[in-house]
């Protein structure tokens, strides 16, 4: 599913993480306890041993990369993933970047390295929909990856409109909160930042989606 240069760009953000890793685990026991959670003022409230917490985040990715190439086979409608190559290729490489972003905050957390948390994974996460949002809109019709609710499966056109509609949507919200979190005002509050923008792009696609049936039916 991935083009040569994407599994390139993903084996070197693979790498980056294992790179990471190894630099803790050269002067941190296998059984230290290391942050892998974090509260909402980026203080850490959850651990697990440096092996398990340096190597959950690569084998996500893994996992990830590895569904990338089995989608194809097993999922209804696999010629519109093809056709849409281009757009699935960037939401996985973006989601990888994310991914990669977390192991370098544990990381940076191990080796006592100052950086502010709570700024900069919702930082990640809106740069994740920012790159999201700019190719949703190339989605075609599938039951797989996208916006799937009851009336955009059911009309290809409600699909279209709506992936249209989320995707400047996704930028929006995205931009906001990437750039947002770093607004002296907002400091302190980028908790409620990040859910007030995870309520939005995850009702109000639903709700367009219905309206657009709805036009269509009339």
């Amino acid at each position: 599913m991935l083009s040569h240069r994407a599994n390139v760009t993903a084996s070197a953000l693979l790498a980056v993480m294992a790179c990471a890793a190894a630099r803790v685990l050269f002067e941190v026991p296998f059984t230290t306890p290391l942050a892998i959670h974090f509260d909402a003022a980026g203080n850490p409230n959850g651990w697990a041993p440096a092996w398990i917490a340096l190597a959950l985040i690569p084998l996500i990715a893994l996992g990830l990369l590895g569904l990338a190439a089995l989608l194809p086979k097993i999922g209804p409608r696999s010629a519109n993933l093809f056709r849409s190559q281009s757009a699935v290729q960037t939401i996985f490489l973006a989601v990888l970047g994310l991914l990669t972003a977390v192991q370098l905050v544990i990381v940076a957390q191990a080796l006592h390295v100052v950086m502010i948390v709570a700024r900069i994974i919702p930082c990640a996460v809106g740069l994740l929909l920012v790159f999201t949002g700019n190719v949703l809109g190339k989605m075609r019709w599938n039951y797989t990856i996208g916006i799937r609710t009851p009336w955009t499966l059911a009309n290809e056109r409600v699909w279209d409109h709506t992936h249209r509609f989320a995707g400047r949507l996704f930028v929006a919200i995205g931009a906001l909160v990437a750039i947002g979190v770093w607004w002296k005002p907002v400091q302190g509050h980028e908790a409620a930042l990040m859910m007030t923008g995870a309520v939005a792009i995850v009702v109000l696609p639903v709700l367009r989606s219905y309206q657009l049936w709805k036009a269509h039916q009339a």
